[in-house]
């Protein structure tokens, strides 16, 4: 009878350790959904049938483009219960069918409503990288067409471009410009004074992005976290990214761990305006850790 009870605390016991696991996982997919629990989304029209959808706190920012003969969904939110959400902004706009829904990259809170739009089925874009991001990682709603460098759609007499950069914020990233708007969709290659996400990044290439986004000259960026933005928030992750490299470097040189240089880079000013909040007070940390490997 002892070694049946023992047994089946040994059982539960790795049941416990397989849930926390599991628990972990979710979070690892669902890492930077809204800085807050339940915080306001608005749908903000940012240029003639062309609309941002953004968090208040630093939440995932996604968007849509409205044409008599489709709407264009630009990333799907964290989960079923927000992309519902957004469908329904949608439709206080426009009855219009929704024809595409485009990911800008495999990350999960801007990925977890794609089974919503799948049920209904739309057409899921996406880069190949970011397709086999989600294959990998046994994530629901896959997209059904994937491109490799750049791809155009046509909605209404409205073209839209679709650019891979390469691997920057992840593998598999897209931005999308609207060019007779004027109107960018960065995706997390753009955080928008708020620390970025970055342990699927890689420094040199996401250094390289952020400069090729600035070559659209778009007038309004939508980031995939923070307010709609322009070039000078581009140029600020830039400064920052670099900033934060060259106080890596230096402490590397003069023998400093990781761990001791995660103590020592100074990120007061940017906590001062607002980049925290949230998950993000989390991020300093792992962006030291990243830089410094990537050094």
């Amino acid at each position: 009878m002892h070694n049946r009870t023992f047994s089946t605390f040994v059982v539960l016991g790795m049941l416990a350790v397989v849930t926390i696991i599991s628990r972990a996982h979710n979070r690892e997919v669902n890492h930077h959904g809204p800085a807050h629990p339940n915080e306001p989304y608005t749908a903000v029209k940012i240029a003639e049938n062309i609309y941002a959808y953004l968090g208040k706190d630093g939440g995932s920012n996604s968007g849509f483009i409205v044409a008599p003969e489709g709407v264009i969904v630009i990333d799907a939110q964290n989960d079923a219960e927000l992309a519902a959400k957004e469908l329904a902004a949608i439709r206080k706009i426009t009855n219009a069918p929704i024809k595409f829904l485009i990911d800008t990259h495999h990350h999960g809170d801007h990925t977890g409503g794609n089974p919503v739009y799948e049920k209904e089925g739309v057409t899921i874009i996406s880069h190949r990288e970011c397709r086999a991001a989600m294959v990998e990682r046994q994530m629901k709603g896959l997209p059904t067409l994937t491109f490799d460098d750049a791809v155009q759609l046509y909605v209404g007499g409205r073209e839209v471009h679709l650019y891979h950069y390469g691997w920057g914020h992840t593998k598999g990233d897209a931005v999308i410009a609207i060019p007779d708007a004027d109107i960018a969709f960065a995706g997390d290659v753009l955080f928008s004074r708020k620390f970025p996400y970055v342990a699927d990044g890689n420094f040199a290439g996401w250094i390289s992005s952020l400069g090729r986004l600035k070559t659209l000259n778009a007038k309004k960026i939508v980031p995939g976290h923070g307010p709609v933005s322009t070039s000078e928030e581009v140029d600020e992750l830039l400064a920052f990214f670099q900033e934060t490299m060259s106080a890596v470097v230096s402490l590397k040189s003069k023998g400093k761990s990781a761990e001791e240089s995660k103590k020592r880079v100074d990120f007061a000013k940017y906590i001062e305006a607002g980049w925290g909040g949230g998950f993000f007070d989390s991020l300093p940390p792992m962006i030291i850790e990243w830089l410094y490997k990537a050094e």
